[in-house]
């Protein structure tokens, strides 16, 4: 039920922002989505991986709401620990907002409301978060 979303997040999206696995026991599709988490001028971005999984019944059935994971990507080896500790501790803020779309839109096409949800929460709250957290730590 989910294949017009997901043509056309494919077409917003590149194969290294936006990717699919597909559960070998339900046969549904988990999307993840590369999120980068600025971190200043003159350092690279720090990715974390945005994992949307979609249930049986998806846009269907109110009860079937998206699932919303988050993870820190293996990709960032030379991340300051201190920069590291602060992204992970703002993951549950993140997911919050993103399990509140989801909710919100549970019975119909959700996968790209929660998208836009974790963009707005990249900008509009990360930055004050990151700015604050790294202020107590250092």
């Amino acid at each position: 039920k989910c294949e017009v979303e997901l043509v056309l997040l494919r077409s917003l999206f590149t194969p290294e922002e936006l990717w699919l696995s597909t559960s070998p026991t339900s046969n549904l599709p988990t999307i993840h989505r590369r999120l980068l988490f600025p971190i200043g001028s003159g350092f690279q971005p720090v990715a974390v991986e945005l994992k949307l999984t979609v249930p049986v019944g998806y846009s269907v059935y109110s009860s079937a709401v998206l699932g919303v994971e988050a993870s820190v990507d293996d990709s960032n080896i030379d991340v300051d620990g201190k920069v590291q500790t602060c992204i992970t501790g703002s993951l549950p803020r993140l997911l919050a907002a993103c399990r509140r779309e989801a909710k919100t839109h549970a019975g119909e096409d959700a996968i790209f409301f929660v998208m836009q949800s974790a963009d707005a929460w990249l900008i509009n709250d990360w930055k004050d978060i990151f700015k604050n957290e790294m202020q107590h730590i250092n």
